[in-house]
């Protein structure tokens, strides 16, 4: 945003090179806020940048696992470790909810050990 000029003292015809001061007051407070603009403008822009910035780099979200045709792990109601193929199914799904399927079998062997250990059963009977 371009400034305004102020009016110099040897134009005024009225008053001979006395400056218009009145003008010129008028002048610098437009001026003023010409650079208050600037300033808000500047801030505002890099504010834009950095919030720019923060979603280009933000990760990705993972899609959803298991997907169709994805081996996993799950526990059965008995606590026994079994593996299937992922097709959508209600009780997969269902399993997926409960955060219940794994991608190894270490992973759910590991949960499955957890359970038994809060439920006060032993590790000792895979």
């Amino acid at each position: 945003m371009k400034k305004l000029e102020r009016i110099p003292e040897d134009t005024n015809p009225i008053t001979l090179g006395k400056p218009y001061e009145f003008e010129n007051e008028v002048v610098d407070a437009i001026n003023a806020l010409i650079e208050e603009v600037e300033e808000i403008k500047t801030i505002y822009m890099q504010d834009a940048m950095q919030a720019k910035k923060h979603v280009l780099e933000s990760p990705k979200p993972e899609p959803e696992w298991p997907q169709e045709g994805d081996v996993f792990f799950y526990l059965t109601p008995l606590l026994r470790v079994n593996s299937d193929k992922w097709e959508s199914r209600v009780w997969q799904q269902s399993c997926r909810k409960a955060g219940h399927c794994f991608r190894t079998e270490a992973e759910a062997i590991a949960a499955r050990d957890r359970i038994k250990q809060v439920l006060g059963g032993t590790n000792d009977d895979h």
